[in-house]
């Protein structure tokens, strides 16, 4: 299954391996410190940007009539390798997809996506590509959640999400520590669970043609016209 969660969503998901699907909601200026979490069910499909789309279209649709707008949106999408082969190659990582969409152009490129430890260490996740595009085909997005819309891939240690901590991002500006998900999460497939505390080989380098094979496999049309690589101005 693919569970997904945020605020206002969460929940998880397998794609080609396990994944973890959330959607996290900071809100409106008439409620600035509320961050809210809840399912939104999950399914073995590919992650696709139809169904991004979508999620953002409805959360939109609900929290418009509420709020009017809210500053900004996160949703994110933890895969875990199916197989063996695919822990191998990714060197015991899983693979990370934050979408965010911000009214403020000036909060992006993110600046850091991390894990904060229960001791309050902070690990930041290595970034392997960054998309950018506008909202502007859906003007009820564009207006309760924002203009501005970046995809983020980075690689999460699978060792990581077997600890208590905590997900989180800080933005360009305005906005920092804010939460994805707590940790730990629960990888479904088996062969995770037998190695919980080995963390990646850092003389380890993940082979880049490998790891394009597997997002452009999980993510098939992430890499259509709408995005640049270009963050917003």
């Amino acid at each position: 299954m693919h569970p997904r969660t945020g605020f206002v969503s969460q929940g998880k998901k397998l794609a080609f391996g396990a994944w973890v699907v959330m959607a996290v909601l900071f809100c409106a200026p008439a409620l600035p410190q509320e961050h809210q979490t809840r399912s939104l069910g999950g399914s073995k499909q590919k992650t696709n940007l139809e169904d991004l789309d979508k999620q953002l279209h409805d959360m939109a649709a609900e929290y418009g009539p509420q709020y009017g707008s809210v500053p900004r949106v996160a949703l994110f999408d933890v895969a875990f390798p199916s197989t063996p082969a695919e822990d191998s190659v990714l060197n015991r990582n899983a693979l990370l997809l934050v979408t965010v969409v911000t009214q403020d152009a000036a909060e992006l490129p993110l600046k850091r996506i991390y894990v904060r430890g229960i001791d309050g260490d902070e690990i930041d996740l290595k970034v392997v590509s960054s998309y950018y595009a506008n909202t502007e085909s859906d003007p009820l997005v564009q207006k309760t959640l924002g203009r501005f819309r970046a995809q983020t891939f980075c690689l999460l240690p699978i060792a990581n999400t077997f600890t208590k901590g905590a997900l989180q991002i800080d933005f360009a500006k305005n906005r920092v520590g804010f939460l994805l998900t707590e940790l730990p999460l629960t990888p479904p497939d088996v062969h995770l669970l037998a190695d919980k505390k080995r963390f990646p080989d850092p003389t380890k380098s993940i082979s880049t043609d490998a790891l394009k094979t597997i997002l452009l496999r999980e993510f098939p049309d992430f890499s259509r016209s709408k995005f640049t690589s270009q963050p917003p101005s």
